[in-house]
């Protein structure tokens, strides 16, 4: 195909190569998914295109079960942590490789956002439902892995490679400015960057702790509303007290004012405790 029949390609509508490098599966399981009508296909010339939409929505619905969940109990808190504020019950691995639905244990397939789909362009995300996609190092981000202590949104990628989602790769800043003058930094004067990003985690984690240490003497143990209780493992949330007092009036947990996140039977008690009993 030649590059202007492939920009006049109806809306909507990519190759079967291109829906092979956004999901991450062989050209041969794309066509298999056609011939089967699994998806939503378009005549183009010779070709049949697949329809981007029907892809997104077929890849959410039939998630590949993973070999991974019957390791999850053993090393919960270490390689794998909860993701709040979704719909959907999510857990993060550590090196930002898989991306799971507590509710149906299955494991989400990556795609590719942005950089042309290219292999070594544009960020993974994963699509929790047709209408919401979300990147991957954000949901890293939000997880308990990356210290950040003043609950920044934006995510930088350490050693410049988009696609690597590890904990210790992202790095929350405060602003797109910041976020500019740490690429720029890194082009420019890579022994200066890595001061900088050493000096910049030195001081999250120190705050991150400093905060924890003044609060955990004093907070509150709930088991965690966003997700499914079972007897193998439960999820809770440790709170400041007056997060807690917030979440016994409106029902809704402040985000800067969870503590901690920890998953297993029981939880490991600080020295004061305020359950909910409820």
């Amino acid at each position: 195909m030649t590059k202007s029949q492939k920009s006049s390609l109806p809306d909507g509508c990519i190759t079967v190569k291109e829906a092979s490098k956004m999901i991450d599966v062989a050209h041969a399981t794309i066509r298999n998914w056609i011939e089967c009508n699994k998806i939503v296909t378009k005549k183009h010339g010779k070709r049949r295109l697949v329809n981007k939409e029907s892809l997104l929505e077929y890849v959410q619905n039939h998630n590949v079960k993973t070999k991974i969940w019957g390791s999850i109990p053993a090393n919960i808190n270490e390689d794998w942590h909860c993701v709040r504020g979704y719909k959907l019950p999510l857990m993060i691995s550590r090196d930002g490789k898989h991306v799971l639905n507590l509710n149906t244990k299955t494991g989400y397939k990556f795609i590719i956002i942005g950089g042309n789909n290219t292999p070594d362009g544009g960020y993974y995300a994963v699509g929790l439902s047709t209408k919401e996609i979300v990147y991957i190092h954000t949901l890293m981000l939000q997880s308990g892995f990356v210290p950040n202590p003043y609950h920044f949104s934006i995510a930088h990628h350490i050693d410049g490679n988009n696609k690597n989602n590890a904990a210790g790769n992202i790095l929350p800043v405060s602003s797109a400015l910041e976020h500019k003058q740490l690429h720029s930094l890194m082009k420019n004067d890579p022994t200066a960057y890595r001061k900088e990003i050493k000096r910049i985690k030195a001081e999250y984690k120190a705050a991150d702790q400093k905060q924890k240490k003044i609060e955990m003497g004093n907070c509150a143990v709930i088991l965690d509303p966003d997700f499914p209780q079972s007897d193998s493992c439960n999820v809770y949330l440790y709170l400041t007290k007056a997060a807690y007092k917030t979440y016994q009036k409106t029902g809704e947990i402040p985000i800067e004012g969870i503590l901690m996140q920890w998953c297993g039977k029981t939880p490991i008690k600080p020295k004061e405790v305020y359950y909910n009993r409820n």
